[in-house]
């Protein structure tokens, strides 16, 4: 019962996250690390206004090199079926609601019915920095068109999280079908 309240509410954050992050850059909460409390327009706050104002420009740099070279692998590890793989590559709040065995037959299952990938381009990134009701640290979300040989066009969504030692980890993957295919 906990998982599942647990799961609804991770699942819940993270639309919440995506819809703050309007535009493409980063979302600072003011104050110092523990105060989270940010407004709407403190979240659209662009990647510029992060570096002047609060941070370290190379520090961002590196956080999307990581982010981006993370989904990289692991989009490579999902259309190559290392499903197990990716199970160990998820975050830890995953990894206790869905067990290895669950998230393997799942994804084999989903993965199955769309077929291979003739297609993916990454059209869409956001960064999130300690947002509201998830666990502390940076958060990124990517957005990508994709084909699959099956079913067509869609989207798959990657949300990562970034741990305080520099290791990312997945939170979500899904995929979207088109919902207004081409003929």
């Amino acid at each position: 019962m906990k998982k599942n309240i647990l799961f609804t509410q991770l699942c819940s954050c993270l639309p919440l996250f995506v819809a703050f992050c309007e535009e493409p850059g980063v979302y600072i909460p003011p104050g110092n690390d523990a105060d989270t409390t940010g407004t709407y327009s403190q979240m659209n706050a662009t990647l510029e206004n992060y570096d002047s104002n609060r941070g370290d420009e190379k520090q961002v740099e590196n956080w999307w090199e990581g982010a981006l070279n993370f989904a990289s692998e692991y989009m490579r590890r999902l259309d190559e079926g290392e499903y197990a793989s990716t199970w160990g590559s998820n975050d830890k709040i995953i990894q206790d609601i869905i067990g290895k065995g669950e998230w393997q037959r799942g994804l084999a299952k989903t993965r199955s019915e769309l077929g291979p990938v003739t297609y993916r381009e990454l059209v869409d990134k956001r960064m999130a920095i300690n947002p509201n009701g998830l666990p502390q640290g940076v958060y990124v979300i990517l957005t990508y068109n994709t084909t699959f040989k099956n079913t067509g066009n869609g989207q798959e969504v990657l949300a990562l999280h970034r741990y305080s030692d520099g290791r990312w980890n997945t939170l979500i993957y899904q995929s979207y079908q088109d919902p207004n295919p081409s003929p």
